[in-house]
C-alpha cells in the first residue's frame, strides 16, 4: 500500500494571524473592534441588543477571514506566468525542440490586491457595508529558473519574503512579514506551464516586476 503526503497550503490567513495564538476569526474580530471598524458598521444598525451586536461583529470577522483563504504559492505561480522574461524564454523553448534556457530573475516583486467587502443584512436588507483591502507583496531575490518546453522546471537559489496587509474602511488591521523557502513550498514536479504552442502565453491577474 502506498500513501501520499498532504501538503497544507500556506494562506494569507496563516501569514497574518498564524502567530497570534488565537483562531483567525477571534483575532480579526478583536482587531476590528480596537480599530473602531465594528462600531462604525454597527452604528448603522438600530435596535440590536448587546449580545446581537457581538454576534454581528463575530459574523463580520468570520466572513472577512474567508477573503484571506488565498494560497500564497498560487500567487507566486500567477506572477511568474506574467513575468516577461520567463514567458519569452518559455516561447523560445517551445519553438526549438529540446532546448533549455536559464533565466536569471535577479530581484523582482509580485504584487496582488483584492478588494472584497462584507455586507450586513437585517431581515434580508443590506443596512451597512464594510470595504476590505487585502494586499500581498512577494519580494524574490537571487533566483534562477530553468525553462524547458514552455515550462519552468527547476529553481536554483533565491530568497522570498511575503508581506500581507489587511485593511478595512481604509484602516490597517493587520500586517505581517515572513520568509518563504520556495524550494520547500514549491515542488515543481512536472513544472509550471508558462506558455503553450497555440496561445503563446498564459494570462494572469497579478503583476510581476523585475
Amino acid at each position: 500500500m502506498t500513501t501520499s503526503a498532504t501538503v497544507t497550503p500556506l494562506t494569507l490567513r496563516t501569514v497574518l494571524f498564524g502567530g497570534w495564538g488565537l483562531d483567525s476569526t477571534t483575532a480579526l474580530a478583536q482587531s476590528m473592534d480596537t480599530a473602531g471598524v465594528s462600531g462604525k458598521a454597527l452604528g448603522a444598525v438600530e435596535g440590536l441588543s448587546v449580545a446581537a451586536q457581538r454576534e454581528v461583529s463575530r459574523q463580520m470577522a468570520t466572513v472577512a477571514t474567508t477573503a484571506l483563504d488565498v494560497d500564497v504559492i498560487d500567487l507566486v505561480v500567477g506572477g511568474w506566468r506574467a513575468h516577461s522574461r520567463l514567458v519569452s524564454a518559455a516561447n523560445r523553448t517551445l519553438a526549438t525542440a529540446g532546448s533549455e534556457e536559464i533565466v536569471d530573475l535577479v530581484s523582482h516583486r509580485i504584487r496582488s490586491v483584492h478588494r472584497p467587502y462584507v455586507a450586513i443584512l437585517v431581515d434580508g436588507v443590506r443596512v451597512a457595508k464594510v470595504d476590505l483591502e487585502v494586499t500581498i507583496l512577494l519580494d524574490i531575490k537571487a533566483l534562477v529558473g530553468v525553462v524547458r518546453a514552455g515550462r519552468l522546471v527547476a529553481l536554483r537559489g533565491g530568497q522570498c519574503e511575503v508581506t500581507a496587509m489587511l485593511a478595512a474602511e481604509g484602516i490597517l488591521l493587520a500586517q505581517q512579514r515572513m520568509p518563504l523557502d520556495l524550494s520547500v513550498t514549491l515542488p515543481l514536479r512536472t513544472g509550471i506551464q508558462l506558455a503553450t504552442s497555440d496561445a503563446g502565453g498564459l494570462d494572469s491577474s497579478v503583476s510581476a516586476h523585475g
